[in-house]
């Protein structure tokens, strides 16, 4: 017997559960597939339902994962209206930045709502949790985990940080998780251990109850704890004020995005668009300099609908420029991965900001834009340092060298390598053939 009223019907206990919490959804945000059909015509008319508000009066307690009423369940409610009340505090406050968008990809997917308190069990809804185990923002990914969900991580951003890709990223592994194991508590579980030791676990025992794998000692300790504290934190949650806890009733904020082909300095736009700066860095977590990337296919930059119209005009205004550079004069010796150390920034960046550049033969005395990196100081590096000198220690080739193995063993990328060598990146290298590489004091450690 779960704790309250557990009614069958999954779609309609999405809706009464968001309605319940006060989370007011969203059609699903930009970019987002269009929701059709029988589904959406519910969801809205559940939304003109006059149901009671449930934050703070009698009746039926509803969700559309059970929560079963034992002692391991109700010792953790009780842990966190007491002792760790503080965590539920945090969640309440923080969770309204990511509400609206995670309770809207739920609504499209169809899944339960008591999905949008994962992220409370897992990072207590702050998006740069770092684990002990080295699992990133709210959601949690690892790095291996986040390669098949197309979260991309580089020398500047990290998607693991991203609440829009991420968040999707997550319910979708969530759904596979269901769809295999057919239970709720099993999906959450393999969500905290790896679907494949869980599957594991089953085959080898014989038994697919999560209550009876944690009996029997058989589940990693923390995955253990982890669906009863998911459980826990839901159901209070779910329902803060009746537990005393203040609910926050401001609108969250409904997301845009808006795709950058080149790079944007988020000092100067929240300074030109009149946005606080904390706020976009939060939006953009992902970024790692506070810059955003020049890749080919762009960089979807995240804001507020309500300033959609501000930051625009200031995206697309010639007159105000979003980006700081340095004006270099080309010098004999200079080479692109040198210039790229001395300020600091990459490659690709001074390549996106020339357009046309030549690499392997820039011309001496013209003028390159090098992007300004934020809080860089140029005053610790010598010139010398932008020079093809750089690379300063001879390497003989060896049988089975390949240039992205020779590129590991020195800390460097391939592309670096190859470009202070004169070598395409798919250059075939033969053994005897000596090449450039750092030096031990060049070498990145």
């Amino acid at each position: 017997m779960g704790m309250g009223r557990n009614i069958p019907g999954r779609k309609t206990l999405i809706l009464l559960f968001f309605l319940a919490a006060g989370l007011v959804l969203s059609e699903p945000q930009s970019l987002s597939a269009p929701v059709k059909g029988p589904r959406r015509t519910l969801f809205r008319e559940a939304l003109s339902q006059a149901l009671p508000p449930l934050q703070g009066h009698r009746g039926p307690l509803l969700f559309s994962i059970d929560i079963p009423d034992n002692k391991i369940v109700a010792g953790y409610i009780n842990y966190y209206l007491a002792g760790g009340r503080r965590v539920v505090e945090l969640n309440l406050k923080r969770s309204g930045f990511y509400r609206r968008f995670i309770a809207a990809q739920i609504d499209f997917l169809a899944l339960p709502g008591e999905l949008f308190f994962v992220p409370a069990v897992e990072s207590t809804f702050y998006n740069r949790a770092v684990s002990r185990s080295g699992a990133v923002g709210l959601w949690q990914f690892m790095q291996n985990t986040s390669v098949h969900f197309n979260l991309l991580i580089d020398n500047w951003i990290d998607e693991r940080r991203d609440f829009w890709k991420a968040s999707i990223a997550a319910l979708k592994k969530l759904e596979e998780n269901y769809e295999y194991f057919k239970d709720w508590y099993l999906a959450l579980a393999a969500y905290n251990c790896g679907k494949g030791k869980l599957r594991r676990l089953i085959s080898e025992s014989g038994i697919s109850d999560f209550w009876i794998l944690r009996e029997k000692g058989l589940l990693p300790v923390e995955t253990a704890d982890y669906v009863p504290k998911f459980l826990a934190l839901a159901h209070i949650c779910s329902y803060p004020g009746r537990y005393g806890f203040k609910w926050n009733w401001e609108p969250s904020p409904r997301w845009e995005r808006t795709l950058l082909k080149h790079s944007v300095d988020l000092r100067l736009l929240a300074g030109a668009a009149g946005v606080g700066l904390e706020y976009l860095k939060e939006a953009n977590a992902e970024l790692k300099y506070n810059v955003t990337p020049a890749y080919p296919a762009g960089y979807w930059l995240k804001y507020p609908e309500k300033y959609k119209d501000i930051i625009l005009k200031a995206l697309n205004d010639p007159k105000i420029e979003l980006m700081e550079f340095h004006l270099h004069t080309i010098r004999s010796g200079d080479t692109l991965y040198g210039l790229s150390l001395y300020y600091q920034t990459t490659v690709a960046m001074i390549k996106s900001c020339n357009p046309g550049l030549d690499p392997l033969r820039l011309p001496l005395a013209d003028t390159l834009l090098v992007p300004a990196m934020p809080g860089v100081s140029l005053k610790h590096y010598s010139e010398n340092s932008a020079r093809a000198e750089s690379l300063t220690e001879a390497y003989e080739i060896k049988k089975g060298d390949t240039l992205w193995s020779i590129a590991r063993f020195f800390r460097i990328t391939p592309e670096e390598l190859s470009l202070q060598n004169g070598l395409k990146l798919k250059a075939i290298i033969l053994p005897g053939q000596i090449i450039k590489v750092p030096g031990k004091k060049e070498r990145k450690e």
